[in-house]
């Protein structure tokens, strides 16, 4: 289990100091409410009349006074201070009391009720006879009963408070009880939240496997769903820093090819003064290679980084015408014909990078013209779809396989039939990413007999002038 934070400004103590509050203050409330319920049911029982075990015990004890005491001694009892809570009084039907005293008007008028038999019992079942007796005292009936005069206190026992279990005890273990509830709790509801850390440390740290999603669990619905995204970060992540590595790796290879090339014709130049010429056009043509390198993968990293390129608006028959120039130029020495097939009604209006998208566009025409035979044809098709600009580029090429066509657009990744040893395998990489500046997406597949097939869609504008984009 990942160790508690030591900061009290951390979720666990919050929780842990908000779960004893709310412990703590429903308590209180429940004392206050239950306090104010018993409240009220004493102050029912002011002058009323006490037919419960007390009552009964209170007037059984006056009848039995009276019997051995007479009459003059149950005046006595009922007149000192051991006739209270409740206080018995002895009276006649006509109302006179014995020993003197004022019965309460509302202890009357309860008495005389039952004596009618119009009120019941609180438990339905009749008045107990115990609680009213009938005594003969100087040859007139009395009625001996026992009334709520002075009202007890408000007392509520929260507990079973004896010798064993005092007040002080129940309290410390109440509180006790509180605490570790309020310490289960806090521990329950943090625990996502501390694995989230864990796991965010450990990436931190260097670990890019980490993942958290499935020791989360959906209970935790908005912790889940923030780990689910730090799951995706991470994988994002750990793609782009496996991505770079590999990247570094490549770009050190192919620059150390020329840089060792660059060694060797100066150690012949130093040997064989008569080759200086020829080592210094081999080392300037080695630097001029690596100049290449660097260029494209300066507009690599440019572009892959998400650079906003500014853009204005061309046509598209006119940007294709001049794309299909430039490579038609490049292809007379091999013989090879570069058609434009123009599919479209109208003229469609672009909102691109003009130098980027002609860029991505005779990269990938230059691919197809490697692999294209002599007299072949290499055919850039157009037409409007209804997700935009689609512009194709068909070789007659021998193809590629299909884990060839998986990677072909990952840098520094050359074909397996590449036999012309030129190239650093990035023009690809970098008409993706290009064709993916301008809102568009780029995509490969072969054809039949043979061939490979680049496709091309580009947002168009609408008739209110916003992008309707590709889709991907």
């Amino acid at each position: 289990m990942p160790p508690l934070p030591a900061s009290f400004n951390s979720l666990f103590w919050r929780l842990f100091c908000g779960l004893i509050a709310v412990i703590l203050a429903t308590a209180a409330a429940v004392w206050t409410a239950a306090y104010v319920v018993q409240s009220q049911v004493v102050a029912k029982l002011e002058n009323s009349l006490s037919l419960r075990y007390g009552g009964q015990r209170a007037v059984e004890t006056a009848f039995i006074m009276h019997r051995y005491a007479g009459e003059a001694g149950l005046v006595e009892w009922l007149l000192s201070d051991a006739n209270q809570r409740p206080t018995v009084f002895v009276m006649t039907k006509s109302g006179v009391e014995l020993s003197g005293r004022t019965v309460p008007e509302r202890a009357r008028q309860l008495l005389e009720a039952l004596q009618s038999g119009k009120v019941p019992d609180a438990r339905g079942e009749g008045f107990p006879s115990e609680a009213v007796k009938t005594v003969e005292i100087g040859g007139k009936p009395y009625f001996i009963f026992a009334v709520h005069t002075s009202l007890p206190p408000v007392r509520l026992n929260l507990f079973p408070f004896n010798s064993l279990t005092p007040a002080l005890t129940a309290i410390v273990s109440a509180l006790l009880l509180t605490l570790c509830v309020a310490w289960l709790l806090a521990l329950y509801y943090s625990r996502p939240l501390r694995r989230l850390d864990a796991a965010m440390r450990k990436v931190a740290e260097g670990d890019l496997s980490t993942r958290i999603e499935k020791d989360i669990g959906p209970a935790d619905g908005e912790v889940a769903a923030l780990a689910k995204v730090f799951d995706r970060m991470a994988d994002q992540i750990e793609k782009l820093i496996n991505r770079q590595r590999k990247l570094f790796h490549n770009v050190s290879h192919e620059i150390r090819s020329p840089l060792a090339r660059i060694e060797v014709a100066t150690d012949l130049a130093k040997l064989d003064p008569s080759r200086v010429p020829a080592s210094l056009e081999r080392i300037e043509k080695e630097v001029r290679a690596i100049d290449e390198l660097i260029g494209s993968l300066l507009t690599y990293a440019r572009l892959e980084g998400g650079i906003v390129l500014e853009t204005a608006t061309v046509s598209a028959r006119a940007f294709l015408g001049a794309v299909r120039d430039t490579l038609a130029f490049e292809a007379q020495s091999r013989g090879v014909e570069v058609k434009l097939v123009d599919r479209l009604t109208e003229d469609i209006t672009l909102e691109v990078n003009e130098a980027a998208l002609s860029s991505a566009l005779i990269n990938i025409g230059r691919n197809a013209l490697r692999f294209t035979p002599e007299r072949g044809t290499i055919t850039l098709a157009v037409e409007l779809r209804a997700k935009g600009l689609l512009i194709r580029c068909i070789d007659e090429g021998p193809g590629m396989s299909e884990e060839e066509l998986a990677r072909m657009f990952d840098p520094f990744v050359r074909g397996n039939r590449e036999h012309t040893g030129t190239g650093f395998g990035l023009g690809l990489a970098i008409a993706k990413s290009a064709v993916a500046s301008q809102h568009g997406t780029l995509s490969a597949k072969n054809v039949l007999p043979h061939g490979l097939e680049f496709e091309i869609t580009l947002p168009v504008q609408t008739e209110n002038g916003s992008l309707k984009k590709a889709a991907v």
